[in-house]
């Protein structure tokens, strides 16, 4: 009796192993416990979160060695947090195109602006990333974290070890010390700055000069302009008395500004204040302009963005505020060519703002004024003029989309400038 029950209990014991064998004999990816553990764990951070959405990050290895093991790690533990429904994620093409915006790097550990840049971009309140360290056994030691995007603190962990049950890299081979070399004077800032995101048609760095850094073309800095120091280097310094930066009339400004295609600006900003209607990038004169520019009081200062043929026919939409005075803001506007308000849009550093309509009777008509294209001033009859400062002025022929600007608003040392 006692021998029939051992071989019953041996036979239990074949068979339980048996059925989660794969045919190349490996254990299956998805039997691994320690995924469901640690999706376990960390979904005990929704108690913390308002909502339950969040986007799931690859990987990476302590040592930084690029790999696609961490890849596969969040895609299993994606799947498990997904079983246990108390976190939903986003999809996976669509991160993969903001973390290629975000210039992400699955060879390094995430940052707290690549975290908060996936927070507002895709609005996830939280991330789950974490590292790797390969054993010597072959296993694998998975360091899991949520995060929240805000605040970028850590609000739930977990730790196992796993197999590799897939066909790993092999490990990079450690690197001979290198001597060390001469120390060298550190390259000019402006040479380290990172390049705009897909090509604008004109890129103003004001580092000390008015150089547009697509045409070679030098604007002109008119009636006392100046340089100060900038969001990254330098920037336009105007006094609000009757200072502005020229870029004179070219054809494509014609044609850009004309109401019937797309364009983009963005633009560094440090107001002076907030005492009169100021003008920041003007093509013509009111009432026939393309325009942005801080209203007058009754409007609380609201950053404004106009497209008037006269006006009877013109579209107006306004952000609920203003560029805050004596700190380093990012602000960007855009326009589809569609001649309605809906095809506008404001951003304010790097975060799309709800705007309030104005006028939105354009209609067919078209923008024809052959003036320069001005920063610091809106000329003519209302000569607005800016007081603060103005770096990395970007003009795109296209509509920028919000991942763009994000990338923008979050790129070079200006956002740990801008007083945050």
């Amino acid at each position: 009796m006692k021998s029939m029950l051992l071989g019953a209990a041996a036979l239990l014991v074949f068979s339980g192993c048996a059925g989660n064998s794969r045919r190349d004999g490996s254990t299956a990816a998805f039997s691994s416990e320690p995924y469901t553990r640690m999706a376990e764990r960390l979904s005990e951070g929704r108690g913390q979160l308002s909502g339950n959405k969040i986007a799931v990050l690859p990987f990476s290895y302590v040592d930084g060695r690029a790999s696609s093991d961490g890849a596969i790690v969040a895609e299993r533990l994606l799947t498990r947090i997904i079983n246990r429904r108390k976190l939903e994620a986003v999809e996976r093409a669509l991160l993969e195109k903001v973390l290629g915006e975000l210039s992400f790097q699955h060879s390094g550990a995430v940052d707290e602006r690549t975290i908060k840049g996936i927070g507002k971009v895709l609005g996830v309140e939280a991330v789950v990333t974490g590292t790797l360290i390969r054993h010597r056994n072959g296993r694998l030691e998975v360091n899991a974290r949520l995060i929240k995007t805000e605040t970028a603190a850590i609000i739930a962990a977990a730790g196992e070890i796993v197999a590799m049950d897939w066909a790993a890299e092999a490990a990079a081979p450690a690197a001979r010390p290198l001597p060390r070399p001469e120390p060298r004077p550190a390259a000019p800032k402006a040479a380290v700055r990172p390049p705009p995101v897909k090509d604008p048609v004109r890129w103003w760095r004001a580092d000390g000069n008015a150089l547009d850094e697509i045409t070679g073309r030098t604007a002109s800095a008119l009636n006392g302009a100046a340089f100060a120091a900038g969001a990254d280097a330098q920037a336009f310094s105007m006094d609000g008395l009757d200072d502005y930066v020229s870029d004179g009339n070219q054809p494509l400004y014609d044609s850009l500004f004309d109401g019937r295609n797309p364009f983009s600006v963005a633009f560094w900003i440090k107001s002076g204040g907030k005492d009169a209607p100021q003008g920041l990038f003007a093509k013509g004169s009111d009432p026939v302009i393309t325009a942005l520019y801080m209203n007058n009081a009754s409007h609380n200062y609201a950053l404004t963005f106009d497209i008037k043929n006269g006006h009877n026919f013109k579209l107006e939409a306004s952000a609920d505020e203003g560029p805050v005075p004596g700190r380093w803001e990012h602000w960007a506007a855009s326009y589809d060519g569609s001649r309605g308000t809906a095809g506008m849009a404001i951003y304010r550093n790097g975060i799309a703002q709800p705007v309030r309509i104005g006028a939105d009777s354009f209609g067919d008509n078209q923008v024809l004024s052959p003036t320069p294209l001005e920063f610091g001033r809106i000329g003519g009859n209302l000569n607005w003029h800016f007081r603060g400062q103005l770096d990395d002025i970007r003009l795109y022929n296209r509509v920028l989309v919000p991942a763009e600007v994000a990338a923008i608003a979050g790129q070079a040392s200006a956002l740990a400038k801008r007083g945050r």
